[in-house]
């Protein structure tokens, strides 16, 4: 199982506005910088001459000590406004979040079993399993689909398709390394080991892995079968 771990977003402290009528977000300001909490979960500051309403999505939410504000921002939205690059889990634990200095953006989908959650101060990501075309954060990394089926790895940001795991074991996780059972699979499929074998799915054939694909090797009469991790063509 693999994980992400980045600093959790710290909190935006900012004197709080002083007037007796509340103002709304998208109406003018003068003061850079005042803001108040309207409700529990929301910040409201002017910025650039503009009352904005930030959210306050983590557990802490808006909150006012002393003359400061206070805006728990460990849980966000795509899009939300931000400052620095502290990280977040969305709402759902699904998505991991970065700030890019500006807003929140998405680094990374979380659909392993541990999905987003937070220890401490750190953001923690489960990136062990997910779809084609998911986000990931680590080049290269490895990851299995949904149905364990499939062998995915992380290229250019996106999870796109490695290797069919069409054995029993099918595709799995031991400790923090993922693995595939290329063991069962047609003529054709790609594979990893360039010194593999399997049996074809309908076990008549015993096949190798040559040039990154499986190629027959040899009929099997009476059937072809997996002991021990070993291929015998019978």
């Amino acid at each position: 199982m693999r994980k992400t771990l980045l600093s959790v977003l710290a909190v935006v402290s900012i004197f709080a506005a002083c007037k007796s009528a509340p103002p709304k977000a998208g109406e003018k300001c003068k003061t850079e910088g005042i803001g108040s909490c309207p409700d529990a979960k929301h910040f409201l500051i002017c910025r650039g001459g503009t009352w904005a309403l930030d959210n306050c999505l983590g557990a802490g939410g808006c909150t006012a000590v002393a003359t400061a504000i206070k805006c728990d921002q460990s849980v966000a939205a795509v899009g939300d406004h931000c400052t620095g690059t502290g990280a977040a889990c969305s709402v759902d634990s699904k998505q991991f979040l970065k700030c890019d200095g500006t807003k929140m953006t998405l680094d990374a989908d979380c659909k392993g079993p541990l999905a987003c959650s937070k220890a401490g101060t750190q953001v923690k990501c489960d990136e062990s399993a997910g779809v084609v075309g998911d986000a990931c954060s680590d080049e290269g990394k490895a990851a299995c689909s949904l149905d364990g089926k499939s062998f995915l790895k992380c290229t250019t940001k996106k999870l796109t398709m490695g290797f069919a795991c069409g054995g029993a074991k099918g595709c799995h996780i031991v400790g923090d390394t993922v693995h595939c059972d290329e063991s069962i699979g047609d003529e054709g499929d790609a594979c990893s080991d360039p010194k593999g074998h399997a049996c074809s799915k309908d076990k008549k054939h015993a096949l190798e892995c040559k040039d990154g694909k499986l190629k027959s090797m040899k009929a099997c009469k009476k059937g072809c079968e997996i002991k021990d991790d070993q291929i015998f063509c019978n």
